[in-house]
């Protein structure tokens, strides 16, 4: 489940995601659609309630990511402190464990976005 912060629908608002324990109430996809942002349709299909994993944190090189069961393809994009996307890269059928190569990022503070079918997340990660 999500919680956006304040009810914003400003673009950077704050989410909360909430472990989803029962009932068949509160199942979300999300569905990118170009240029509009934060679409959720409910539909009856199960969503991934455990969050995507991110390790280590500080980075010096290599991000190493865990799905969740059953997520294959995904996009995972990076961005700076101020919304500038540096890095976008779509995926389509891997595994749940995966890396990322950031040797190229400057040291500092980023913003890492996972979306695919069934789930979002976003992380903060500091490049070291």
């Amino acid at each position: 489940m999500l919680d956006v912060q304040n009810v914003s629908t400003a673009d950077g608002a704050g989410i909360q995601q909430w472990d989803w324990v029962s009932g068949d109430n509160q199942k979300w996809w999300f569905s990118d659609q170009g240029a509009a942002r934060g679409v959720a349709a409910a539909t009856g299909a199960a969503t991934h309630t455990i969050a995507p994993r991110f390790y280590p944190n500080p980075v010096a090189n290599t991000l190493t990511y865990q799905l969740p069961a059953g997520v294959k393809a995904h996009r995972v994009s990076i961005l700076d402190l101020t919304g500038r996307q540096v890095r976008s890269q779509a995926y389509d059928n891997v595994g749940e464990q995966n890396t990322l190569d950031l040797t190229t990022l400057k040291r500092g503070l980023y913003l890492v976005r996972l979306s695919g079918v069934g789930v979002i997340s976003q992380f903060k990660i500091s490049k070291q």
